[in-house]
């Protein structure tokens, strides 16, 4: 599994599978601007019900488009949305993503200070826990990951504030998280990744 950031919110995620290939899956390709070459999808994961603020113009193929709470198999890829509140009390939807015996969780859109028990048990262990910095901590001891990938930081002081919470003084970030089941650490990592 590969893991990349684009304009400090759009996920791309490439799984490989033996029958399928290269799956593709880009998660909240908001207000891209066509800054990057276009990025291929074969899924499409928007947090938020807002298709129009999309740029599509970005993305190349004939993405499948999930927007909401479900289960869902598409290419050998099983992805489980689920039902969660924003800070303005509007829907969004927490996306757990099994490829390559991996589970990830993204909560880009995420707002509350904790997750309730019946998010906690649909979510289920993760290898790989992707958040935005705000109330991270609390969140990251509930779910346990094995790797943690912050997102949604506004500043370098923003992120060194959320380092700070974490034990930690500084992390060098990443061009990619490259993974495997087999690579994953035996005690918790945070990696940062750079902005494509």
């Amino acid at each position: 599994m590969r893991i990349t950031l684009h304009n400090q919110s759009l996920f791309h995620i490439t799984t490989q599978d033996k029958k399928n290939g290269l799956v593709n899956i880009i998660i909240d390709p908001f207000a891209l601007k066509s800054k990057t070459s276009k990025l291929e999808a074969d899924i499409l994961l928007l947090s938020r019900q807002n298709e129009k603020a999309v740029d599509i113009k970005s993305l190349s193929g004939n993405p499948f488009l999930i927007n909401g709470p479900g289960e869902y198999e598409i290419k050998q890829v099983f992805i489980r949305g689920i039902f969660a509140k924003d800070e303005e009390n509007k829907e969004i939807a927490i996306y757990t993503i099994e490829a390559e015996d991996l589970k990830l969780c993204y909560l880009g859109g995420f707002d509350q200070k904790e997750l309730i028990a019946e998010q906690l048990e649909k979510i289920g262990d993760v290898d790989i826990l992707i958040i935005p910095v705000m109330e991270a901590k609390r969140i990251i001891n509930q779910v346990e990951p094995k790797i943690v990938i912050p997102t949604r930081c506004k500043s370098a002081k923003e992120m060194d504030k959320f380092l700070k919470t974490m034990g930690l003084k500084s992390i060098e970030p990443q061009n990619k998280l490259v993974i495997k089941k087999k690579d994953l650490p035996q005690k918790m990592e945070i990696i940062i990744l750079s902005d494509r």
